[in-house]
C-alpha cells in the first residue's frame, strides 16, 4: 500500500468520525421560560412516541433546550421566520414523525430546578439512540424524580411509561399534554 493512498483513507476516516461527532453534539438553545410557553422553574419532557419504543426525547428547562442527539435546532434555523425555541414549537417538530408526542410538565422548587439547570448545561456528546437515557439522567434523582435512576440506556418510551406512573401515583404535581397543550 502507498502512503498516498493510506493518508486518503486515513484522512476520510477521520472526517467520518469528525462529521459523526458533531451529528451527535447537544444542540441548544436557550430563552426566557415565558418565551418558550413554560413558568419560571418549570420542566416539560417531551417524548415522541412514533416508533416502535419511541423516537425521541427532549428536555425543557425554563427556556433551555436539551435535545440529546437531535436535530431540532439545526432544521429550525433553516426555517424562514423562525422565532426561536417554544415548546409548541418544539412538539410541532416532533409531531413530522406522527400524532404521538406527549410534553409532561413539572414545576420544581428552586433548588431542584437549578440541579436540572446545571445538569443539562453539563450535557456533553449524546449518541444516537441514547437520547431518553441523557434526559432521564437529567433529572434522576431531582424533587419529583428523586425515585428515579440514571440509566445508561432507555428508550423513548420506557422513560414516558415511568413519568405516566409519578403522574399517577398524584404524588407529585405535574401534567401530561400533548399537541396544542390538549391534556392526554
Amino acid at each position: 500500500m502507498t502512503l498516498l493512498p493510506r493518508a486518503a483513507v486515513l484522512a476520510g476516516a477521520g472526517l467520518v468520525v469528525l462529521l459523526a461527532g458533531c451529528a451527535g453534539l447537544p444542540p441548544m438553545a436557550e430563552r426566557t421560560a415565558a418565551d418558550v410557553g413554560l413558568e419560571p422553574g418549570e420542566v416539560a419532557i417531551v417524548i415522541n412516541y412514533n416508533a416502535i419504543g419511541g423516537a425521541h426525547a427532549g428536555l425543557i428547562a425554563g427556556g433551555l433546550l436539551s435535545d440529546p442527539a437531535g436535530s431540532y435546532v439545526a432544521a429550525r434555523r433553516q426555517s424562514p421566520g423562525w422565532r426561536g425555541l417554544s415548546l409548541a414549537d418544539y412538539m410541532q417538530f416532533q409531531l413530522e414523525d406522527g400524532p404521538k408526542v406527549r410534553a409532561y410538565r413539572f414545576r420544581l422548587d428552586q433548588k431542584d430546578f437549578a440541579e436540572i439547570e446545571k445538569r443539562v448545561r453539563e450535557q456533553a456528546f449524546t449518541a444516537p439512540l441514547f437520547c431518553a437515557a441523557t434526559v432521564q439522567s437529567q433529572i434522576a434523582g431531582v424533587g419529583p424524580f428523586a425515585g428515579m435512576e440514571t440509566s445508561w440506556w432507555t428508550s423513548p418510551s420506557a422513560l414516558g411509561e415511568k413519568l405516566e406512573a409519578l403522574l399517577a401515583a398524584r404524588l407529585v404535581a405535574g401534567r401530561c399534554e400533548g399537541p396544542r397543550g390538549a391534556p392526554c
